[in-house]
């Protein structure tokens, strides 16, 4: 894998009064390089979930992470897709990509952790509870099935008659039938008597069983505890902060009875003795890096307006009264606190930096004029005016072309080639 040139760091600053964004590619260039050279976690901190997105295909392919076993992974915690306060929960397929996601973190000492702006704002399960609730079935394994059942109902997975997406089961005789939350792969258990005979992949759509594993890992189903512990810490902590009839609260109701209903995830603290939670910077290793891709200040200042908006909109109802804003979510300040814990650098350009390479869209007379009008750039290993003149045609080229040539005689300048790599 080639090491990518070390891009200069423009900024430590949160703000972004004095810089302006780079273009897509470059920003993602400008991460890549950031994450080779760091000895240490990279968290690039994008606007939005579009950006992240399209950074974290950008990244895998400047730093060739396609696997986990990669130099430089690159980990995308997703955001949850839903707004605060919402009354739906985010999708299953999302929540294992975050379960899994935070699962990693504290291991991963190299490569990139993509996450927006807001996720510094939510709070976390305590590291050590995910930690603490994940296991592993292996072949060979003495198990009781219907044990292994009631585990996987108090870590919040769901029994169904087919497995058709993370965190459900279906316990057909000897099968069990497992789609674990953080995997992309469903698994079929066989069992003889009280062990675990053999471990298969399993397609969901044709139900088919195919090549076997030696292990499974299992996650929780939700972030936070849905077991008979959990419940009686909601329980006990609800009361506490909803002090009256509580007759009326649906919540209060459907979680007694290990319901979850949805947009469960705004009592998220309830669920941990002393409203203990965590933040993102909790599970970052050591030696971590904030890379911030956008003006953070402003995105920080917009989400909690949005928070703090929409609890007033649907603050009053009684069957699903709300906690504060403040106890559900980190303020502005605290976020800011949260960054504090590790270096902070910025990718931009400063408003009166030149960009290192700009783009031109004309002929030779535009090109000319552009090099005559301004101090010619300085490149690395190169003498000082040196001007790098270049088409697509050139890149693949190795002496320039005719054209270009003309174009340092007339300006005063020798033209730079470069013989192509093999």
């Amino acid at each position: 894998m080639m090491v990518l040139p070390l891009l200069p760091a423009l900024s430590t600053s949160i703000g972004a009064a004095n810089a302006r964004p780079l273009p897509a590619s470059a920003l993602a260039l400008a991460v890549a390089s950031t994450v080779q050279h760091h000895a240490g976690l990279v968290v690039a901190v994008a606007g939005d979930e579009q950006q992240a997105y399209r950074l974290e295909a950008e990244l895998r392919f400047f730093l060739g992470s396609s696997s986990e076993a990669s130099e430089w992974p690159v980990v995308h915690l997703q955001d949850t897709e839903t707004l605060p306060f919402d009354p739906f929960s985010p999708h299953q397929e999302i929540l294992s990509e975050r379960l899994a996601a935070l699962h990693r973190l504290p291991d991963t000492h190299r490569g990139v952790l993509i996450v927006t702006a807001d996720a510094l704002l939510q709070r976390l399960p305590p590291v050590a509870w995910l930690q603490g609730r994940t296991f592993f079935l292996k072949q060979g394994q003495k198990l009781d099935a219907l044990a292994l059942r009631e585990r996987l109902m108090a870590a919040g997975y769901s029994a169904v008659s087919q497995v058709q997406s993370q965190g459900e089961f279906a316990l057909r005789g000897s099968l069990l039938d497992l789609f674990p939350m953080g995997s992309p792969e469903a698994f079929r258990l066989d069992f003889f008597d009280d062990e675990i005979e053999s471990i298969k992949r399993f397609d969901p759509d044709t139900q088919r069983s195919q090549g076997t594993v030696p292990e499974v890992r299992l996650l929780p189903a939700r972030e936070f505890p849905t077991d008979r512990e959990g419940i009686e810490t909601f329980r006990r902590n609800y009361r506490e902060y909803f002090p009256g009839d509580l007759t009326r609260s649906r919540i209060y109701a459907e979680v007694t009875k290990a319901l979850m209903p949805g947009g469960i995830e705004a009592y998220l603290p309830l669920f941990f003795p002393e409203r203990a939670t965590a933040v993102l910077a909790d599970y970052l290793p050591r030696d971590s890096l904030w890379l911030a891709l956008e003006d953070l200040d402003a995105k920080l200042a917009a989400d909690w307006q949005q928070i703090d908006e929409r609890r007033d909109r649907y603050d009053g109802n009684l069957e699903r009264p709300l906690m504060q804003a403040a106890d559900v979510f980190l303020t502005p300040a605290q976020a800011a606190e949260q960054l504090a814990r590790f270096p902070l650098q910025r990718v931009g350009v400063g408003v009166d930096d030149t960009a290192p390479v700009s783009v031109l869209l004309g002929g030779g007379e535009e090109i000319k004029a552009l090099l005559t009008s301004s101090p010619p750039p300085r490149g690395e290993g190169l003498g000082e005016g040196a001007v790098v003149l270049a088409t697509a045609g050139s890149l693949h080229a190795a002496t320039p072309s005719p054209r270009l040539a003309e174009l340092g005689t007339d300006i005063g300048q020798s033209p730079v080639s470069q013989t192509p790599s093999p």
